[in-house]
């Protein structure tokens, strides 16, 4: 499924079994995890989070473990834990849409009190 040295687990068919969602530690320089996203057929492989990098919403330049992603039923959604502390086990749980690529809490909704 994947080459290299990262570390990868947890993936997960869509509901139509046209692409897989995972966890990988491909390309994070803090050694956390993030999802990527392929074609069923190894096709298109691209990543779908940013946990570890600045600049991203979702993104906060320390270590974040991206862990078991669920596929809603319409193929369009992802839910999925986060986790900021692996030995405190803090983290929140994110829905993604993968139509307008948003994730979800969105932190300046969160703070406008917008939902």
């Amino acid at each position: 499924m994947t080459h290299g040295k990262s570390y990868n687990e947890h993936a997960s068919f869509s509901p139509d079994w046209r692409h897989i969602v995972w966890m990988s530690s491909q390309a994070n320089p803090n050694n956390g995890t993030v999802w990527w996203l392929k074609d069923a057929d190894g096709s298109h492989q691209r990543q779908l989070t940013h946990f570890n990098l600045p600049g991203y919403p979702e993104g906060s330049g320390a270590a974040a473990f991206a862990g078991l992603v669920h596929w809603a039923p319409n193929g369009v959604q992802l839910l999925g834990g986060v986790q900021y502390s692996l030995l405190k086990q803090e983290g929140r749980i994110m829905l993604m849409s993968l139509d307008d690529w948003v994730i979800w809490p969105n932190e300046s909704l969160a703070q406008s009190g917008e939902r």
